[in-house]
């Protein structure tokens, strides 16, 4: 009766309300039955009866709801479900009632005690909600779904376990789910020096999570209060909560293989396989695990530092033990394995400062004014407020091209990120200024001197250089 009117508040779907609902009124009518010790023929007309109601209800609602769109993982269900009444009718034609009563009571009360802890779930969560919602500690406020989001495993596990007592119990395997339980937990295999049970194993996976956890609120604390307050570079503060949460995780690595009965001798064992695993095939991971322990110490790479990845420009986006994730200006993002950043050449253009130097060539037309060239450069590179005065712009003659005069205008802006937009926007004011001033901007060309040529050619090309051809 709880049941029926607790998911009656938790539960929004109407069809899953009413099935809960006749489930709990079916399972309270037989375990009545059973108690009054209904004589075996009526007990049997009572199930023919209940499977050819749920037959009906099964089919009236299959037409009923057809253009509504279900799960598939439902409609599998409820066709096995169909199934399975057909089988008991056949079971108890064929005079199998008592096996018949058994697998129909002992489905029926699986089916609610998975309801049942399904919402014993549903309603300790909501009891996890409010509770943390009420701690008096800010920190905590703040990371309120962070603390549920790691507590509702737990709960799960809790839970599963109940229903998996429960059920043991509902077959009549054991008389309790406490026997039921103990059991499990002591299932297991035989290993050298010890045996590992399903308890055991439990007991590891819980100290593992637990220093997850550990782990994963120490880093939230150090990245919003501790680290912050004392003015930490943000690639200073991801290198140490990444360490931190290594250093943790280890710990609890060996804990749970302290729990599991892993002695010393035993890691010294597993060492000794784990290095001949690297002396066989492991040797990139392990290149890659050390590389990714030196970025993090010498930090030459940090997050947030913009590299050069081949050909891409790329910013750094996470730090990891074995790769590093960089992120290129085209939103693709490169896993890059840590020794190539240790052991090939990475230009890191963020490493020290974000201030940059820009350079602009400008060619210009033989037989312009250099000194108005030079004038022009430095003076729209003045005029730009991103420009830095320190160290001051410069514009250079550099060379005598093919087919114009080189220069170049050199200046440092403060943020890396602008120097194209700034490049562009300088190369828009200088081309103004250049054609105001009159100054040719030329295009690759080749002069061609002909010492001889046919007269057929010579008239193709014009008959004026014809008659001088003939003259001459």
């Amino acid at each position: 009766i709880s049941v029926i009117r607790i998911s009656s508040v938790l539960i929004q779907d109407r069809l899953q309300r009413n099935f809960i609902t006749r489930l709990s009124l079916l399972l309270l009518l037989t375990n009545f039955l059973v108690m009054f010790k209904l004589p075996m023929p009526l007990m049997r007309l009572y199930l023919v009866c209940v499977c050819l109601s749920l037959l009906t209800l099964y089919f009236v609602q299959s037409t009923r709801y057809k253009n509504e769109k279900r799960p598939s993982w439902l409609l599998w269900t409820r066709r096995i479900g169909a199934l399975t009444l057909v089988g008991f009718i056949l079971g108890e034609i064929n005079g199998q009632a008592d096996m018949v009563f058994f697998s129909f009571s002992g489905i029926l009360q699986t089916l609610f005690a998975a309801l049942f802890v399904w919402i014993l779930y549903l309603l300790l969560q909501v009891l996890l909600e409010l509770t943390v919602s009420h701690i008096p500690f800010s920190l905590l406020k703040k990371n309120t779904n962070t603390i549920i989001g790691m507590i509702r495993p737990v709960l799960f596990v809790v839970c599963a376990s109940t229903f998996l007592g429960s059920v043991l119990v509902d077959w009549h395997l054991f008389s309790n789910a406490t026997d039921a339980i103990n059991y499990i937990r002591e299932l297991g295999f035989e290993v050298e020096g010890g045996k590992i049970s399903v308890g055991l194993l439990v007991a590891a996976g819980l100290l593992l999570y637990a220093a997850y956890c550990i782990s994963k609120m120490t880093q939230s604390i150090l990245l919003q209060t501790v680290l912050p307050r004392k003015n930490v570079d943000k690639g200073v503060q991801l290198s140490i909560t990444r360490l931190l949460h290594y250093s943790i995780m280890l710990i609890g690595f060996l804990l749970a293989l302290q729990a599991l009965g892993f002695s010393l001798t035993n890691l010294t064992i597993l060492g000794g396989a784990l290095g001949v695993g690297i002396g066989f095939g492991l040797q990139a991971i392990i290149n890659n695990f050390a590389s990714g322990l030196i970025l993090l110490f010498e930090r030459p790479i940090k997050v947030g530092d913009t590299i050069q990845v081949g050909d891409e420009m790329a910013e750094v986006k996470e730090l990891g033990l074995r790769a590093t994730i960089v992120q290129t200006f085209d939103n693709a993002e490169i896993v890059v394995p840590n020794s190539d950043l240790i052991t090939s050449q990475v230009t890191n253009w963020t490493l020290k400062e974000r201030r940059i130097r820009v350079r602009i060539p400008v060619g210009v037309a033989y037989g312009s004014d250099l000194q108005e060239v030079l004038k022009i450069l430095l003076t729209c590179a003045e005029e730009r407020p991103e420009v830095l005065p320190t160290p001051k712009a410069s514009a250079l003659f550099l060379a005598f091209g093919d087919s114009s005069l080189d220069f170049e205008l050199r200046f440092f802006i403060p943020e890396f990120s602008d120097r194209r937009r700034i490049q562009s926007e300088l190369n828009l004011d200088i081309y103004r200024e250049l054609v105001d001033a009159g100054i040719e901007i030329p295009f690759p060309q080749n002069d061609l001197h002909l010492k001889t040529i046919s007269a057929q050619a010579a008239e193709a090309l014009d008959p004026q250089m014809t008659m001088a051809t003939a003259g001459s």
